[in-house]
């Protein structure tokens, strides 16, 4: 072992740095270092970013009806701009593009994720194809222009997709039957701007009227007669998708739970 020591020490001694050596290696060190810190800060600004874009989206298109988290950024930002311009009109029809022409297949798969979305109850899990099956009717509707057709079944199936999933509690309510569209995943219900979409959509409609307002409460006892839009009909499949979110957030909820 001493031999072995010895000739370790003589090798050791043959490589030794120098001062100089250790000083420009340091300095080669803080100089990765920074930028490396440089570059790392540049990768959060740039993965805040679209979060930061999104959570505008939801302060500025939230309470014009439309759930904007799960929609193409490049859509929102153009959205965001048309609001700058202050043309509200306009960012609607942008973000209506999402939902029909090249986006229609956007459409089937949100059927396609009604007909999975996981429910404790094996009888009710069966019902999630039948509503597919009528969502997908929806879809056919919105495609051809009959938004008279398409937003009342996407109103009925927003209503019975969450009182499934939530025990018998309802979206479009108020008071102590109305759904905590807030848990179990905050993220994707604050993000869905769900919160704010459920008092948009269940407001009532005192008079008849013909305003275009999305209320469901409206619309489906003859208060409003003029919700038959494209526009309308695209910002109810977006709530639909911002639901279909937050029920699968419940069910990734419940696994990790249980």
């Amino acid at each position: 072992m001493d031999a072995v020591d010895v000739r370790r020490g003589k090798h050791d001694h043959q490589k030794m740095a120098t001062p100089d050596d250790l000083s420009e290696f340091l300095e080669r060190i803080g100089s990765v270092s920074t930028e490396a810190r440089e570059r790392l800060a540049q990768l959060g600004t740039e993965a805040r970013r679209p979060v930061e874009e999104i959570l505008l989206a939801i302060m500025e298109l939230s309470p014009r009806g439309w759930s904007v988290a799960s929609m193409p950024i490049s859509a929102v930002r153009r959205a965001l701009g048309a609001i700058v311009e202050e043309s509200g009109e306009e960012a609607d029809q942008l973000l209506a593009d999402v939902f029909d022409g090249p986006g229609a297949e956007r459409l089937t798969r949100i059927c396609s994720r009604v007909a999975r979305i996981r429910v404790e109850d094996d009888a009710l899990r069966g019902f999630f194809t039948e509503r597919a099956r009528l969502l997908r009717l929806a879809s056919d509707h919105h495609l051809a222009g009959r938004y008279d057709a398409s937003i009342p079944i996407l109103l009925a199936q927003i209503e019975g997709i969450v009182i499934d999933i939530s025990g018998g509690k309802k979206f479009f309510t108020k008071g102590r039957h109305k759904a905590d569209l807030s848990s179990p995943d905050r993220a994707a219900s604050l993000l869905g701007g769900l919160t704010a979409l459920q008092a948009l959509f269940g407001e009532d409609v005192k008079h008849t009227q013909a305003r275009g307002s999305l209320s469901r409460h409206g619309v489906l006892h003859g208060r409003e007669l003029a919700y038959d839009t494209r526009v309308n009909s695209a910002k109810t499949w977006s709530v639909l998708e911002a639901l279909v979110d937050w029920s699968e957030s419940r069910a990734v909820e419940e696994v990790r739970t249980a």
